[in-house]
């Protein structure tokens, strides 16, 4: 149990870490982003890390219902495509407006409680 929740602590920090300097490198004005490692693909690389913690997340999740970690690793996708569109200067529309985004990821987050809750009333009954 320590060791699961170590990996889970673990991997959030990773999350923050990448999110914050996603977030603070994207927002510089490209004449900084150019004076940086890889120049103004450094982003890019903060952010295709990023994606490659979905799959580590679906590893994680491995021992919750199988709706859940859809639910949840298509919110985590939809969020991680919606960022790559921000900082690529692309302008958002159709799924990926943001308040789109907004309410399909609330109605994800719904779906993936209730299947947390029925899973969990189950598993009382035993």
């Amino acid at each position: 149990m320590f060791r699961r929740t170590a990996q889970w602590i673990a991997y959030f920090i990773i999350i923050i870490a990448l999110v914050c300097g996603l977030e603070v490198i994207g927002n510089l004005p490209v004449q900084s982003q150019s004076s940086l490692p890889l120049g103004t693909h450094l982003w890019l690389v903060l952010w295709c890390a990023l994606g490659l913690m979905i799959p580590i997340f679906v590893w994680f999740s491995r021992t919750y219902p199988p709706a859940f970690i859809v639910c949840t690793t298509a919110i985590c996708t939809l969020d991680w495509l919606t960022l790559g569109l921000k900082y690529s200067h692309i302008s958002p529309g159709g799924l990926f407006s943001g308040s789109t985004v907004d309410i399909v990821s609330n109605i994800l987050n719904a779906i993936s409680l209730i299947v947390l809750l029925f899973a969990w009333s189950r598993n009382d009954d035993k």
